[in-house]
């Protein structure tokens, strides 16, 4: 799960082990999240 409503800067240098990996479709979602937080129009329609 991602919430897209907090988004905050994170210091690379803390995160120290690999969870796991995002697939192109959750990534997708995620990203029209965002745009829609941010009040921009998605690509999907």
């Amino acid at each position: 799960m991602a919430n897209v409503t907090q988004i905050v800067s994170i210091d690379r240098a803390i995160i120290s082990d690999h969870v796991g990996r995002v697939s192109g479709a959750k990534l997708q979602l995620i990203v029209e999240g965002i745009d829609i937080v941010l009040g921009r129009e998605t690509l999907t329609p």
